[in-house]
């Protein structure tokens, strides 16, 4: 006979199914709700990748192909070269040709690669990005820890936007790809109206080991004949480590004179006895063939 303890079995069976049918569905959206996040977070990653404003794969092909190797003497400290990518992109390429042996890079860890902020935008006086490049030859991640260890000294601001806007830093970001592919870099865009109490307190917090890149362009808006003269003064300071002097310049003579001042009291902390070494030497009037035009000049080099 069907019994008070059979109906109770059976409610207790009913319970059971119940509870693991209720388990096996919070299973199933618990595995759903945790695959849709991590599918979120896989696109969003995705979509945050900054490109390279300007970038021109033949271009770029082109100056790889054809990029020379300059003797470097010793382990490179600093290093200065073009953000010019369309009319400069040779010397670019013949800069990290020139430093992408193991031997010349040495123990960096990472590259630190500043320029000027040309639209002078900006919450404050250094910007950058935590975002990864994305390159036609590989992804160039930041170094976040290279980053906060920075902001410890300054303020530096996140603008994405900006970063992938303004050619300065984004131009050298494939040639790391190319000749440095393992290292980290961090990117930033200094103000021309940053302090030199600020400028003193970034280049000191900067650790040893890394790379300083100044991606910058010399004389402007002068006829090719009179930048000569420019380019003597500006190269001497770089000899000398002059930073008062690159402090008192203006576009006449280079366009992001505070991140000249940087990698100069860098070297000076960190190699005194470091020479500079000139790679190249051009501008756009030679580049064109005609003396008369207003021209920018470009000049590329490392401290070793």
């Amino acid at each position: 006979m069907y019994g008070k303890n059979d109906a109770v079995g059976d409610v207790r069976k009913k319970f059971r199914v119940f509870f693991l049918l209720a388990g096996l569905l919070f299973l199933i959206f618990s595995a759903r709700a945790v695959w849709f996040r991590f599918y979120a977070q896989q696109k969003s990653n995705q979509e945050e990748k900054l490109s390279v404003l300007r970038y021109e794969e033949k271009l770029f092909r082109e100056s790889v192909a054809r990029a020379k190797i300059n003797p470097v003497q010793n382990q490179v400290i600093a290093g200065v070269l073009p953000h010019d990518y369309i009319s400069a992109q040779a010397l670019i390429a013949n800069f990290f040709a020139s430093i992408s042996r193991v031997d010349q890079v040495g123990e960096t860890r990472s590259v630190l690669i500043l320029g000027p902020n040309h639209d002078e935008v900006g919450s404050s006086s250094f910007i950058t990005t935590e975002k990864t490049w994305q390159t036609a030859i590989g992804d160039v991640r930041p170094d976040l820890a290279l980053l906060a260890h920075l902001r410890d000294a300054v303020e530096i601001s996140n603008d994405d936007q900006t970063l992938q806007k303004d050619h300065a830093v984004s131009s050298s970001v494939p040639y790391v790809a190319q000749y440095l592919p393992d290292i980290k870099i961090v990117t930033i865009l200094v103000s021309g109206y940053t302090s030199r109490d600020e400028l003193e307190k970034f280049a000191d917090v900067i650790p040893a080991d890394t790379l300083v890149i100044v991606a910058t362009d010399f004389s402007h808006y002068l006829r090719a004949s009179d930048t000569i003269q420019m380019d003597a003064e500006s190269l001497r300071a770089m000899h000398e480590k002059n930073v008062d002097t690159v402090l008192t310049y203006g576009n006449e003579h280079v366009d992001s004179p505070n991140s000249l001042a940087i990698a100069l009291m860098f070297v000076k902390k960190h190699a005194p006895g470091a020479k500079f070494s000139l790679f190249d030497h051009t501008n756009t009037g030679e580049l064109v063939q005609s003396p008369y035009v207003l021209s920018t000049s470009y000049m590329s080099g490392v401290w070793d």
